[in-house]
């Protein structure tokens, strides 16, 4: 068979095509995602991917925006800067301090509103206790992505930045640190002012700024997502650094163009070398490296008004440069130059095809954490079996144990006892309880009973402590933006149980069954020389009630203490089962955990998102025919 297959560039421009409609997102691949975000809810994983699930319920609204570029990098770098430089006016601060503690959203427009856009969590500023902000805030206006959106006048969201910065910083790395609910604020700038008019710049918290609480991480998470393309800060003394590396390749896990920029290029002493340095470490990975200084772009333009030491010390340094010199410092020619196709209309393809393999990334990421989640549901099931079965076992081991035990004893004690009893005559009858070891089998038995409610105590506790290993515990797992686990809980599967008994005594009471006559007969028998045998026969009477009034105490005694001990035990394991039971139902139970086992098998046993990239293809290679 012959297969004729169109040329790669033919390939290209019909892949070219698919992604660069003009009506936003291709009916295709908006399907897809919508047919993703059925299958999250499906497999019951909503609140684990809320992150994920948020990006698709507003995807269609995402192709009306507009481009969108991502500013990261470590704190103190650089960004606010950047942001300024490219915005052509001092927005973002700047001060020494990071004082980026939330995401601050730039768009340049013809018109901007007299108002910002100020985006808070309900449920963190619950958490926080923030009456002081919301009464502030006043009444919102909308939601937004599960945020409540509200509206301010500049000077007054300023003043509400300024407060809510110093909150953060006064408590920063303390136990009680505070972390304001405020996610996002979305700041209008003229368009005339912008380098790169048409284009939102977010600027964001330093990766190495983020210890906060998950509702930030999330929302950075989608963040990140949501960009279009990534600017990457990092200083030329912190190239390679693995940090960096890890996290420009968590970029590209999502296809999104990556620009490394290295800051503070007029400080760079030896710049061929850092170039090829980063060449080096970051050329595979970015699309460009690009060295650029903010400061040298603010001053060309006039927009850099001294506020920092830093920036004082870069006038000083370069104020001789000229408005051209200055351009070329700031590398922000070549910068704009880059940007200038997303301008041009070709921001929808490149849009779209990122979306695209985004979705393809997040169907593999709902597969890892949908087989995790399936796995804990059914090891958690097989725990709580386990754990049931054990404590079965050591209540029926404790039971036979009991029994087994205490039979065996008896019988030993009960031929003790006749044996003592063989050396008991008529004249030393008085002395039977110490020549059959009566105390001693009382004692004994008394021990007999501790020690069967400690080996049924130990058998227990063996079970609370298999049950305590953490590799046995209950597990929920928390998972990162790479559906990869970033948290467990565990939950133990009992709690401690107790098995306590009094033992039961013995007395053992004898009574001689030769009365006041008897002994009479013998004493005057005794003196004609005839009370031998009469002495036999009391002595045998002795005897065979001492046996008989002993045999019933042992007996009865050890089945009344065999009882107790075996109800004492069935009551332990009757607590300790009802114990498994209650931190079992805590965690579900079987029926939630059977069914999150069932439902993400069944999206696991389907193709959620089809691999359009190779569908193309093959309906080409239909359409041109096959050849034989």
């Amino acid at each position: 068979m012959e297969l004729h297959t169109p040329e790669p560039a033919l390939l290209r421009r019909h892949v070219h095509a698919l992604f660069a409609t003009g009506d936003g997102l291709p009916g295709c691949v908006a399907d897809q995602e919508q047919r993703f975000g059925r299958a999250v809810v499906e497999a019951g994983l909503g609140d684990r991917l809320c992150h994920v699930l948020s990006g698709v319920l507003d995807i269609r609204e995402r192709a009306a925006e507009p481009f969108e570029l991502f500013v990261l990098g470590e704190g103190k770098f650089g960004k606010s800067t950047l942001v300024n430089a490219l915005l052509g006016c001092a927005v973002a601060p700047t001060d020494y301090i990071p004082k980026t503690w939330c995401f601050n959203r730039y768009v340049a427009e013809p018109s901007p509103p007299a108002y910002v856009r100020i985006f808070v969590s309900e449920e963190l500023a619950a958490r926080q206790a923030c009456d002081h902000l919301l009464r502030r805030l006043g009444a919102p206006v909308g939601s937004y992505r599960s945020l409540l959106e509200y509206r301010l006048a500049h000077d007054d969201a300023e003043h509400l930045a300024a407060d809510e910065e110093t909150r953060v910083v006064r408590t920063l790395n303390q136990p009680d640190a505070y972390w304001s609910p405020v996610m996002e604020m979305e700041w209008a700038v003229p368009a005339e002012t912008a380098m790169l008019p048409g284009i939102r710049l977010v600027d964001t918290m330093g990766i190495n700024q983020i210890a906060a609480p998950r509702a930030h991480l999330h929302h950075l998470r989608w963040q990140y997502e949501r960009a279009d393309a990534v600017l990457w800060l990092v200083t030329a003394d912190k190239l390679g650094a693995e940090a960096t590396r890890a996290q420009i390749q968590e970029a590209r896990r999502y296809a999104k163009v990556v620009y490394l920029l290295i800051t503070r290029w007029d400080k760079v002493r030896d710049r061929e070398a850092a170039l090829a340095r980063a060449q080096e470490h970051y050329g595979r990975m970015c699309t460009g490296v690009m060295p650029i200084s903010a400061l040298a772009a603010l001053a060309a333009n006039g927009g850099l008004r001294p506020q920092t030491p830093e920036e004082r010390d870069f006038l000083t340094r370069h104020r001789n440069l000229s408005r051209t010199d200055l351009l070329d410092l700031s590398g922000f020619e070549r910068l704009t130059g880059a940007f200038q196709q997303f301008l041009d209309g070709r921001h929808c393809a490149i849009r779209n095809a990122q979306v695209y393999s985004s979705l393809r990334q997040k169907d593999r990421e709902l597969r890892r954490v949908a087989q995790e989640v399936g796995d804990e549901a059914r090891l958690n099931m097989q725990l709580y079996a386990e754990l049931r079965a054990n404590v079965c076992e050591a209540g029926s081991s404790s039971t036979t144990d009991v029994a087994s035990r205490m039979d065996g004893s008896v019988r030993r004690w009960l031929t003790e006892v006749g044996n003592g009893l063989s050396r008991v005559d008529y004249d030393n009858r008085h002395e039977a309880r110490g020549l059959i070891g009566l105390d001693r089998i009382a004692g004994e038995f008394e021990e007999l009973q501790r020690q069967l409610a400690q080996s049924a105590q130990r058998r227990f506790d063996d079970v609370v402590q298999w049950a305590m290993d953490p590799e046995r515990a209950y597990r929920a797992s928390e998972f990162g933006p790479t559906g990869a686990v970033a948290d467990v809980s565990l939950a133990s599967g009992t709690t401690l149980t107790s098995v306590t008994i009094r033992p039961t005594s013995l007395s053992f009471v004898v009574q001689d069954p030769t009365g006041f006559w008897t002994e009479v007969k013998i004493f005057l028998a005794n003196l004609f020389g005839a009370a031998d045998e009469m002495k036999r026969e009391a002595a045998g009477k002795f005897r065979s009630a001492a046996r008989d009034a002993i045999d019933k105490e042992l007996k009865g005694k050890a089945k009344q203490a065999s009882k107790r001990l075996t109800d004492h035990v069935t009551a332990a394991q009757s607590q300790f089962l009802m114990d498994v039971d209650e931190q079992y139902s805590r965690t579900g139970g079987d029926a939630v955990h059977g069914e999150t086992a069932d439902r993400v098998d069944r999206v696991l046993a389907r193709s959620v998102v089809e691999p359009l990239l190779v569908s193309i293809p093959v309906k080409l290679m239909r359409r041109y025919g096959w050849r034989r």
